[in-house]
């Protein structure tokens, strides 16, 4: 009698984490937000340009809503990290996320796709040509 009652138990335990473990998963199936907030922001560092040359770029990434963004691509860097004379070249991306993925593109070598926390270059084949890391800038206060 007692080896059935414990069965029992352990068999309802078991449904019962189950039940609690599948719920939890569907909301974070539903909320992963990637949060969109987790998608924009600044981002550097150095692709290879179709020349073959390195060059170090700027990303300034920003929501503008159901899932739609904006990019401006900076030569030289983020505006605060340019060095003389790469001031004001920029290109501006587009994107819009779907499916766990955001793409951005424009008139630029190559697109930019968020993967593992970083925006990442693909040329037209898919091929790695450089990645770009959130940059956090603190601002000194006065």
């Amino acid at each position: 009698m007692y080896d059935s009652v414990s069965r029992r138990s352990v068999l309802t335990l078991f449904c019962f984490l189950m039940t609690i473990s599948l719920s939890m998963a569907e909301g974070l199936a539903e909320n992963t937000g990637q949060s969109d907030l987790s998608l924009a922001g600044n981002f550097s560092g150095y692709v290879t340009m179709e020349n073959g040359e390195q060059q170090k770029v700027g990303l300034i990434v920003t929501d503008q809503g159901d899932h739609v963004y904006h990019a401006v691509l900076h030569y030289g860097g983020l505006p605060w990290e340019q060095e003389e004379g790469e001031e004001g070249r920029t290109v501006e991306l587009q994107g819009t996320y779907s499916d766990y993925t955001l793409r951005l593109t424009g008139d630029f070598d190559w697109d930019f796709q968020y993967i593992l926390n970083r925006y990442t270059a693909l040329d037209n084949e898919n091929r790695y040509m450089g990645h770009l890391e959130r940059v956090i800038r603190i601002e000194p206060s006065s």
